[in-house]
C-alpha cells in the first residue's frame, strides 16, 4: 500500500519502526523507509500513517493476522495519455483495467473501464490513495464506491471480500485429479509442485493471486 508520509525527519539505518510525532506529541506515523543512495539520510523520509497502522495492530491484536477488504479490481493511474487513449472524462481517480470475477466489485456493478473517484465520500484522485481507503476495511465491510461511466457519475455499494481466501477460477484441462500430499499447501499434479502465495509475496510482487511453482 503505497501511502506515505513524506517528511525531512532524520531516519537512518536502524530507525525503522519509530514514531512520528506531531509538534504536539501525536503518533501521526511509523517511519519505515528512506530515500538513500548511501544506505544513510539523505533529505526525504517515509512513514506509514499512524490509521493504517492502528487498523493493523487492531487486526492482529483480534485476529492474529491482518484481514485485508478486497475489491477486486486492477488498476492504472489516470494520466493524461489514459484520459485520452479512453476519451476519459476526467484526469484523477483510479482507472479499472479488469475486474475479477466473483469480487464484490464485480457483484455491485463495476466495469471495465470505470473510473474510482471516492470511498465512502472520500475522494480518490489515484490509484495508491484508493488502496489507502479500501485498506482501511475489513472483509464484510461494504462501502459506498463512486465511478465515472463515460460522462455519468455512478454509485456502487461493495461488499468486500476476503483477500486471504480468494481463489483463481479457471476451467479444468484435463478430467484428472491432482495428487495433494501431506503438506496441505502444496499440490503436486502431472510431476510439477505447486504452492499458494502468502499475503506477503502477493503484495511483494504487486499480484492480486497467483501460484508459486515449486
Amino acid at each position: 500500500i503505497e501511502s506515505f508520509i513524506q517528511t525531512d525527519a532524520a531516519v537512518n539505518k536502524g530507525n525503522s519502526g519509530g514514531a512520528l510525532v506531531n509538534m504536539d506529541g501525536n503518533l501521526i506515523g511509523i517511519n519505515t523507509a528512506i530515500a538513500s543512495r548511501t544506505g544513510y539520510y539523505a533529505g526525504y523520509s517515509f512513514a506509514i500513517p499512524s490509521s493504517i497502522v492502528r487498523k493493523v495492530m487492531d487486526d492482529l491484536l483480534t485476529y492474529g493476522e491482518v484481514r485485508r477488504g478486497y475489491l477486486g479490481v486492477n488498476i492504472r493511474q489516470v494520466d493524461a495519455q489514459l484520459a485520452e487513449d479512453y476519451d476519459l472524462e476526467v484526469l484523477k481517480g483510479a482507472f479499472v483495467a479488469n475486474v475479477s470475477s466473483n469480487s464484490g466489485a464485480e457483484e455491485a456493478g463495476i466495469r471495465r473501464n470505470d473510473v474510482i473517484v471516492s470511498v465512502n465520500g472520500i475522494e480518490v484522485n489515484s490509484s495508491s490513495e484508493l488502496q489507502e481507503q479500501v485498506s482501511r476495511f475489513h472483509p464484510g465491510d461494504q462501502i459506498l464506491i463512486k465511478a465515472y461511466r463515460g460522462s455519468k457519475l455512478l454509485t456502487f455499494n461493495v461488499t468486500l471480500k476476503d483477500l486471504a481466501v480468494r481463489r483463481a477460477v479457471r476451467e479444468p484441462i484435463e478430467a484428472e485429479t491432482p495428487k495433494v500430499e501431506e503438506d496441505p499447501q502444496k499440490t503436486t499434479y502431472r510431476g510439477s509442485s505447486f504452492g499458494n502465495l502468502g499475503l506477503d509475496e502477493l503484495d511483494s510482487f504487486g499480484l492480486e493471486y497467483g501460484i508459486q511453482v515449486l
